[in-house]
């Protein structure tokens, strides 16, 4: 147990000894029975420590250099659930930006839902400018590897209180409706409903992902707090999910819950910038494909995006056919 006072944020969040998260307001006392947290807490100057409690860091958390925040957390950040979007970007500027217009979409209906969501873009490219116009949180991080990204996401939110965190790619969409149940403590929420358009945008595939885990994996940020909130191996550039969930499950039993909203609740746009191998995900989870990918995505998404993602694909099948 160590002991020191708030100072740098409005209010600190913190586990007690029964694992329950906690505040404290600034200028008052706090015991952190975590030593992890604690040193977090100082580092980041958000605690005073009280004389004669100078903490000792370990060697193993000394190497690490948590990211240096001021602002505060959301104005109802303690009577409403907060959930953040974790989305690595790189290239492919025109997709992600309708992507990231689908995710402010999804973040207002969230909002009607009693959820308070936005979107932490991890990049070092034109896509910052994107990230900053439509009101998200940036952070420059270089592409040397996406699991150190997806762990700069994470921490980021981390320090800024938030309750859960969505590991999302920059060309997915997804319904607000998959959040209606968001994941207790020691259970990730995830899909094995997954569909993705061909590259040219002409057909629709529709998956059935059979593997542990599934996708669009939503985490309580609490299970990470024992890794620094980096749970991702950061050299890696694939299989950062499966990496993720190993981590949280070396301490325990993690329950997966499956959302089954929606059969399009998941939807990615494929193209030539590209990680996962999509021939072998249709040859392995295929269950159905279409031919009026656009109609049916109107049914559940708004129509202008709908009709924006189209005209990017018609677009592009333009400039090949040059």
């Amino acid at each position: 147990m160590a002991r020191g006072t708030v100072t740098g944020l409005t209010r600190l969040r913190y586990h007690d000894t029964d694992g329950r998260l906690r505040s404290t307001p600034c200028g008052q006392e706090v015991d952190i029975p975590r030593q992890k947290e604690y040193e977090h807490a100082v580092r980041n100057g958000w605690i005073e420590p009280l004389a004669g409690e100078k903490p000792t860091f370990a060697e193993s958390s000394a190497s690490v250099s948590p990211p240096t925040l001021r602002r505060e957390p959301p104005r109802d950040w303690r009577r409403r659930p907060s959930l953040w979007f974790i989305t690595p970007c790189w290239r492919r500027y025109e997709l992600t930006r309708i992507c990231l217009e689908e995710r402010l979409w999804v973040c207002g209906e969230l909002a009607d839902m009693g959820i308070d969501a936005s979107c932490v873009v991890i990049a070092d490219d034109e896509n910052l400018d994107s990230a900053s116009e439509l009101g998200f949180a940036l952070h420059e991080f270089p592409n040397n590897g996406l699991g150190a990204r997806f762990n700069a996401g994470i921490s980021y939110a981390a320090a800024m209180g938030v309750d859960y965190v969505c590991m999302i790619g920059s060309d997915t969409w997804v319904l607000p409706s998959y959040f209606e149940q968001l994941p207790e403590r020691g259970t990730v929420r995830a899909s094995r409903r997954l569909a993705i358009t061909s590259k040219d945008g002409k057909r629709l595939h529709r998956l059935g992902l059979t593997y542990p885990g599934g996708a669009c994996r939503t985490y309580p940020v609490e299970m990470f707090a024992d890794f620094n909130y980096r749970p991702a191996t950061p050299e890696i550039m694939k299989g950062c999910d499966g990496s993720i969930l190993r981590k949280a499950k070396s301490l325990g039993e993690v329950t997966i819950d499956y959302a089954e909203t929606d059969e399009l609740q998941l939807v990615g746009l494929r193209s030539n910038v590209q990680v996962s191998d999509d021939d072998l995900l249709i040859e392995r989870f295929g269950l159905s494909e279409s031919g009026r990918p656009w109609a049916q995505l109107k049914l559940r998404y708004p129509a202008a995006l709908v009709d924006r993602a189209r005209e990017f694909y018609v677009s592009e099948r333009r400039k090949v056919a040059v």
